[in-house]
């Protein structure tokens, strides 16, 4: 080379030629991929950065090692001061210079696909890439279109990653921030909470929560809106994306337990992170939107775990095998957990946060997410997943200013829905895998509604009012069933003379009936047969007698217990009495109806 070249031109050619990192091949490349400039234009500092990373483009690349990236700059600097290339000045100014902190959109095709290659490429064979070696990817060339087509609507920074489900390959790719970091607000919610929780058998679908305000040693968070629901299912808080249920979950699986199911899913913390806030994605770092879509594939996958890839394999020019993917997955979550789990996720289309996407035709899960700061809202998500494909959409500004109204169940939702009818534009996916160990259990919704405990289904209920349905592991189904209509009962009666009569305090108890017998002297008398009244004033009634009484609720030809109430005698409260005292004071408490 030495004999044809002279120094400068075979510099020339070199810097032409070799790999900056991210599919930037040459300097004027990388000087446009970096900095937004032509190579002439770099700053000492920029050239100082891209010089270093010549030596390893992976190790010392800004966006992926900053901290690697700034020590190898300045000790560049460093060099050229010393040798006599630059001041002291010179040096000081540029070390001041900030570092890029997202690649600038290049022109062309698949560009963000390609830089994603090119990095695993590096991750595979080192710094040297070289040419002759032929990568096969998973590339869709119709679906990455359709991103780049959705892209071009967006008003702010936006991610979008849609992977095959069968083969964590990512099909199509585009981001205006690279693989940046960002909080990932509710979408961490059946990643952290939700999944580990149905996973430790410590909630159901249907287990009641108390939507309240709460307070954890100073953490008191809030939903959306300020509100407060009262007791709702662990359903309805997942689908409707409720913060303080997802809070009290968190906290009775434990933020550590949370944690190591998310690093089973290459989903890493710092230890300053396990706090309860994690719940809502309060983090330090976040993680990137391909990190997130790619845990998601897991729900699709029966449970089991495969980090996503660009790249399927790499052959030498005369397809010499060089290099394969592994595919080996490793088990997150049981079948029967994300059966229950992907089944709350479609609730979330059908009627929370997801409903953009309700009337797609197939069986779709998928979870929204909006994260705000003092500002506003900065990050928005929707992540979905059919029996197929996992897609996840992120819109935000790389600088964290707000998006304004943007919430993760609008724009999102909607660029997801365009991706999928592109998706499946001539078939619809198949409807997902679901566990025989998950049964459908009928169950008694007074028992839900009043006391909030799950008793399954009096088998003479009538079904369409006082039932319902919710889905459970076999084993871990109720075991009681309630008797409220087979075996009638009545609480909280009470008794007390009045000017005009003997009252019963009955309580209404819907779709009863009771018998009201009174005996006087041994003497038998029905006194009242019908609906089960707030109370029953007995008027005929002497001053002096005493009267015995028995209540027998029924519901149609089903018999309760009968009730036998005290013996009262009575006698007309005069007017200085205002306040009865009658015997029954201790079955029920004066002023029951506060």
């Amino acid at each position: 080379l030495e004999k044809r070249y002279t120094k400068d031109e075979i510099l020339e050619m070199y810097l032409n030629t070799i790999y900056f990192g991210h599919s930037a091949f040459g300097l004027e490349s990388a000087a446009k991929f970096y900095f937004d400039c032509s190579a002439e234009e770099l700053s000492l500092a920029q050239s100082a950065i891209l010089a270093g990373m010549i030596k390893s483009p992976n190790n010392y690349s800004p966006f992926k090692n900053s901290e690697n990236c700034v020590k190898r700059r300045d000790f560049i600097l460093k060099v050229m001061e010393n040798e006599g290339y630059i001041s002291a000045e010179d040096r000081l100014l540029a070390q001041k210079e900030v570092l890029p902190t997202a690649p600038h959109e290049v022109d062309g095709f698949a560009k963000c696909y390609y830089h994603n290659v090119f990095s695993e490429v590096e991750d595979i064979v080192g710094a040297d890439v070289y040419g002759g070696l032929k990568i096969y990817t998973y590339l869709d060339c119709g679906l990455q279109k359709e991103l780049e087509k959705q892209a071009e609507n967006c008003p702010t920074d936006k991610s979008f990653c849609v992977i095959d489900n069968a083969t964590c390959g990512v099909k199509a790719f585009y981001s205006t921030i690279g693989n940046a970091k960002r909080l990932p607000a509710s979408a961490i919610k059946p990643l952290l909470v939700y999944a580990p929780a149905l996973q430790e058998n410590i909630i159901s679908p249907a287990t009641p929560v108390l939507d309240e305000k709460i307070d954890y040693a100073g953490y008191s968070p809030q939903n959306y809106g300020g509100e407060y629901h009262g007791y709702v299912s662990a359903r309805e808080a997942l689908a409707k994306s409720y913060n303080v249920p997802t809070v009290k979950i968190l906290n009775a699986l434990s933020v550590k337990k949370g944690a190591e199911y998310l690093k089973k899913m290459s989903l890493s913390l710092k230890n300053e992170d396990l706090s309860l806030a994690l719940a809502l994605g309060g983090m330090q770092e976040g993680f990137a939107l391909k990190e997130l879509t790619a845990a998601y594939t897991t729900f699709a996958n029966q449970g089991n775990f495969t980090p996503c890839a660009f790249i399927e394999k790499i052959t030498d020019s005369k397809e010499n095998l060089l290099f394969e993917r592994s595919k080996k997955s490793r088990k997150v979550f049981d079948f029967d957990s994300v059966t229950l789990l992907n089944d709350m996720l479609q609730t979330a289309v059908q009627s929370g946060t997801a409903k953009k996407l309700s009337n797609l035709p197939y069986e779709v899960c998928a979870k929204t997410g909006t994260g705000a700061n003092a500002n506003g809202n900065s990050d928005a998500y929707c992540i979905a997943y059919t029996s197929t494909d996992t897609i996840g959409v992120w819109l935000g500004n790389a600088d964290g200013s707000p998006i304004e109204s943007i919430t993760g169940g609008g724009l999102p939702a909607n660029i997801n829905l365009n991706v999928q009818k592109y998706l499946y534009q001539n078939a619809s996916p198949a409807q997902f895998k679901k566990s025989s160990d998950v049964i459908r259990c009928s169950l008694d919704k007074l028992e839900y509604e009043k006391n909030h405990a799950l008793f399954l289904s009096d088998v003479n209920a009538p079904i369409q009012e006082k039932t319902f349905t919710e889905l459970f592991k076999k084993n871990f189904a109720p075991k009681k069933s309630s008797t409220y209509f087979s075996r009638p009962k009545l609480q909280n009666v009470g008794i007390s003379c009045q000017n005009d009569g003997i009252l019963l305090q009955l309580c209404h108890a819907e779709y009863l009936t009771i018998i009201i017998n009174r005996e006087e002297n041994g003497e038998f008398k029905t006194i009242y047969q019908g609906e089960c009244l707030e109370s029953w004033l007995d008027e005929d009634v002497e001053e002096g007698k005493t009267y015995e009484y028995s209540i027998t609720p029924y519901y149609k030809e089903f018999a309760g217990d009968t009730m036998v109430l005290p013996k009262v005698q009575y006698k007309k409260k005069s007017s200085a009495d205002a306040v009865d005292k009658a015997p029954l004071d201790s079955i029920i408490p004066r002023e029951w109806w506060r």
